[in-house]
């Protein structure tokens, strides 16, 4: 996770989801929103999520909208 860390500005966004090489499901966390994210699939698609932590400490995603 800690390589995957950069600001999820426009430009590095489209940056990544044009270097997606489509081999796997990715992740790319931003500096400076904690638990914020950018999820690009395997087949190009991507979207801005948070991670979550429930009260009995699991840990799920949300799509932000």
């Amino acid at each position: 996770m800690a390589n995957n860390r950069l600001k999820l500005t426009q430009t590095n966004v489209q940056r990544l989801i044009r270097a997606h090489d489509g081999t796997k499901k990715v992740r790319h966390w931003d500096t400076e929103v904690p638990k914020l994210f950018l999820a690009i699939t395997p087949k190009g698609s991507a979207a801005y999520k948070l991670q979550i932590v429930k009260p009995d400490g699991s840990k799920t995603d949300a799509k932000l909208i």
